[in-house]
């Protein structure tokens, strides 16, 4: 009766429990929870690229969003000499392979296409990859709200992939020119890592993982996409 009667005032058994395990153990269950009433069914597009535009399937509708977005990816590789194709397998990957939905927003640490911490910690700002990439110089400084904000915009978003991207090709300047073109072991490490990790560790220690392993899997997929890098950059 008393069950019945908190469902009838709009409170679930399982909400109140809920809120208990937020109240005993912290941000890490809330973290627990919005990832999984965030995940999305196999076979959509994550909520990132919500302007993807219509398409059969969605590794059609992400190619279709790749398109679109072509010139910033050009921009990126431009400005940070990384192989476009790196940059558009890390969010291609976040789109199909880690789809969420918006439920999931409220809670999470990242913003915009790539699904880019704009922030390490649940309640805190820390030290994510896009603030150390904005300490290196490789792009601007921001507040934490104005990360998130700006993460927001596709364009802002590839670049700050890239730049991170840049940052740990830095790490290594002896095998530079063949890290910048790796795409799979750059997806790796973006998806992984951040930059500082590797002050005192070899880049090529990390073995792929599984956005590498896709990364290898659809070259040709994010080539018919993005085109191929100029040959000066990637022989």
């Amino acid at each position: 009766m008393r069950a019945a009667g908190l469902r009838y005032a709009g409170i679930g058994v399982g909400a109140l429990l809920a809120l208990a395990l937020v109240v005993t153990f912290g941000g890490r269950v809330v973290e627990m929870i919005a990832a999984h009433v965030g995940r999305a069914a196999p076979g959509v597009v994550s909520f990132e690229l919500g302007d993807a535009p219509p398409g059969p399937t969605a590794g059609a509708r992400v190619a279709l969003w790749l398109r679109r977005y072509r010139p910033a990816f050009e921009d990126a590789e431009r400005r940070f000499a990384i192989d476009r194709r790196a940059i558009g397998a890390a969010i291609a990957y976040e789109a199909l392979a880690d789809p969420r939905t918006g439920t999931y927003l409220y809670a999470a640490r990242f913003s915009g296409p790539g699904k880019v911490h704009y922030r390490e910690h649940r309640f805190s700002e820390g030290d994510p990859a896009a603030k150390q990439v904005e300490d290196l110089g490789l792009m601007p400084p921001l507040g934490m709200a104005e990360r998130r904000a700006a993460l927001a915009r596709p364009a802002v978003a590839i670049r700050y992939i890239a730049a991170i991207m840049a940052a740990f090709v830095r790490m290594d300047p002896a095998d530079a020119a063949t890290l910048r073109c790796a795409d799979a072991h750059l997806a790796t490490l973006y998806t992984a890592w951040k930059p500082s990790d590797f002050a005192h560790r070899s880049l090529a220690s990390p073995r792929d993982n599984a956005a590498g392993d896709w990364t290898n899997r659809h070259l040709d997929y994010l080539t018919n996409a993005l085109g191929a890098p100029p040959s000066y950059l990637c022989p």
